[in-house]
């Protein structure tokens, strides 16, 4: 009976097969974790994957223009820009590592 308590678990974290389709029951880091891919992933998914997907491609235009903009000698050594570098270099590392975690 043990035995197979540990089979119907396990079965209960990775899902069932059928016939037709793969119904899948979830943990709660996997719950989390596949609401975390669909809002980095889907920005139709919800308000919150839209606000984000909308800050990933500011940031990435605004780490455009001040990469142009440091380009130029006489804003080289701006604090400006080099306050955006690291605050757009958070926010990317931090992207891709919750990328990373939530791969399915």
């Amino acid at each position: 009976q043990i035995n197979m308590m540990a089979v119907s678990r396990r079965r209960s974290f990775h899902g069932v097969k059928t016939d037709s389709s793969t119904v899948v029951v979830r943990s709660r880091w996997g719950k989390l974790r596949h609401e975390v891919y669909l809002t980095l992933n889907e920005p139709s998914y919800s308000r919150l994957a839209m606000v984000v997907s909308n800050l990933i491609m500011v940031a990435i235009f605004i780490s455009t223009v001040a990469f142009i903009l440091g380009s130029y000698p006489d804003l080289a050594d701006s604090h400006i820009l080099k306050v955006l570098e690291v605050v757009v270099v958070i926010l990317f590392t931090v992207e891709y590592g919750l990328r990373f975690a939530v791969y399915e």
